[in-house]
């Protein structure tokens, strides 16, 4: 009989430590990235059973549970699904659904857990290009911008020449998260392409590459040894050489205006 006392005794105590465990939630991701229309499941693992619970999303109901019974909000109606009665699966989700997601567990017996997890939706990078504040011929020493523009949802921009990557220095400027970059006293050594790349977490994509020259400007001295203004002239004729000559070239002391064109620069010629 004692035996039997003893026993009983100690399944009476051996009990209330099972009921009286503490309710914790793991969660897998606690960030979760996504892009716009993907299927994301916010999974979540109780420790031990649970009577009922709740989702929220950025403060408002998105679910609720007891037992078997689910109650959805008439807003995300035929967009989110408990999966095991207790993870949240949404379906095709859109930048607004972006946030903070809050489950809150209450087990049959001792306190309510919770966890959070935080939901990242990128619009994907569709398009990227490069644009100048000058033509892609620029005057040599002068300065140049160009700017990466993306369309879609970007974390990151990385800019490389002639397939190097870009840091910044005294003449290579980024800013704008770098967006854009600076060129400072442009020379030989920074004619190339140059191009960008834009990264989200879900999407990459690179641009164009986008070929950069410098225009050398000459001017000969006239006769004289100089010239105060550029003469006008009208009358203007295609040489075979594939000089523009301007002016009375009958007349000794006129003055006429060469542009040669190459492939990299237009040159300004003054003769006599």
């Amino acid at each position: 009989m004692e035996r039997v006392r003893l026993t009983a005794l100690a399944i009476w105590l051996f009990l209330p430590a099972v009921e009286c465990q503490d309710l914790t939630i793991s969660v897998n991701e606690s960030l979760v990235n996504a892009a716009v229309e993907d299927l994301v499941l916010l999974s979540v693992r109780p420790s031990i059973q649970v009577k009922r619970g709740n989702w929220k999303h950025n403060g408002m109901d998105v679910v609720r549970w007891i037992g078997t019974t689910v109650d959805i909000n008439y807003q995300y109606t035929d967009r989110v699904e408990l999966v095991h009665n207790v993870s949240l699966r949404l379906k095709s989700v859109t930048v607004s659904d972006s946030g903070e997601y809050i489950v809150t567990m209450n087990p049959y017996s001792g306190a309510e857990g919770k966890a959070r997890i935080h939901l990242v939706v990128f619009e994907p990078i569709s398009t990227v290009y490069i644009t100048s504040n000058d033509s892609n011929t620029v005057r040599e020493n002068a300065s140049v911008c160009l700017t990466c523009h993306v369309v879609g949802n970007w974390t990151k921009i990385i800019w490389s020449f002639n397939g190097n990557v870009v840091n910044s220095n005294e003449r290579k400027i980024l800013a704008s998260g770098n967006s854009t970059l600076t060129i400072i006293s442009v020379n030989a050594i920074n004619v190339g392409e140059y191009q960008c790349v834009a990264r989200s977490p879900v999407s990459e994509k690179a641009s164009e590459l986008y070929s950069l020259h410098i225009g050398r400007h000459f001017t000969l001295p006239t006769v004289s040894g100089s010239l105060s203004a550029m003469p006008a002239y009208e009358n203007c004729m295609l040489s075979v050489n594939k000089e523009q000559k301007c002016g009375n070239e009958d007349q000794n002391d006129s003055s006429y205006m060469a542009l040669l064109f190459s492939n990299e620069s237009v040159y300004d010629q003054l003769g006599s």
